[in-house]
């Protein structure tokens, strides 16, 4: 079985509020994932929500 190829592309957050970023590292250490894992599990979580 072929896996389907995934586009991705880069997004950048200016002005991003510093005590949202130290506790989304917290809770990415807590929980042994890296920041970008638990973002994107997040971000998938609310859009799966709202489809």
């Amino acid at each position: 079985m072929k896996k389907k190829k995934v586009k991705k592309v880069d997004v950048n957050i200016r002005d991003f509020p510093e005590e949202l970023y130290r506790d989304l590292k917290v809770l990415a250490a807590r929980r042994g994932i890296t920041l970008k894992a638990l973002i994107l599990e997040i971000l998938e979580k609310e859009i799966k929500k709202i489809k």
